[in-house]
């Protein structure tokens, strides 16, 4: 018989970037959920340890996938040379945090916030994945409302919206909301990256 966290490594190898929660996994294995979560530990750390492999099993948002551990970031990095892998624009790193702190949020509350207009920018984010239209105001012309994506917390290496520094509304102002945000971004050297 092949070892559960053989089956599991399989899923999550097909599974890709989009990654497989617990329940996906336990209706794909048919075993009981306590049975899967100590196959996936056991896989997780022989992943960690294993210097023959070269990828990790990372968690973003409850979903579990294989990523490219940071000892190759250099590689990868050089690899990867579209427009996609350039490093987020400081008005990308402006927009994402105000919608990180104030979500959900219109295109006109973020341009009430930056003091520019955000159409572009907000377009150009949503396209990579970053942000995301997480529904409408009852309004005059239903405008859109924003919000953070999965992909997003994997970009900054979050495991929830919970791990984001701790900020006082009243200072929700596009440079220290940037600095505070984003002075660490562990994902960067081995996710994709915006370029503007």
């Amino acid at each position: 018989m092949i070892d559960l966290s053989v089956r599991i490594h399989a899923i999550l190898f097909i599974a890709g970037e989009h990654g497989a929660t617990l329940d996906q996994l336990q209706e794909s294995l048919d075993q009981p959920k306590g049975v899967v979560q100590e196959a996936l530990k056991t896989l997780q750390q022989d992943c960690q340890w294993n210097d023959q492999l070269p990828y990790e099993i990372a968690v973003f948002d409850g979903r579990y996938q294989l990523m490219t551990k940071t000892t190759f970031s250099d590689d990868v990095e050089s690899y990867a040379q579209a427009p996609l892998t350039q490093k987020l624009s400081r008005s990308a790193l402006e927009t994402l945090a105000i919608v990180a702190y104030q979500q959900p949020i219109t295109r006109a509350e973020i341009d009430d916030i930056r003091g520019v207009q955000s159409t572009t920018m907000l377009s150009n984010l949503t396209k990579r994945g970053l942000l995301q239209e997480v529904g409408r105001i009852d309004g005059p012309g239903r405008p859109f409302l924003y919000g953070t994506s999965s992909y997003f917390l994997e970009y900054f290496g979050l495991a929830s919206l919970d791990e984001l520094p701790a900020l006082n509304p009243l200072e929700l102002e596009e440079e220290i909301v940037t600095e505070q945000l984003f002075q660490y971004t562990p994902q960067e050297a081995q996710t994709p990256k915006e370029g503007n």
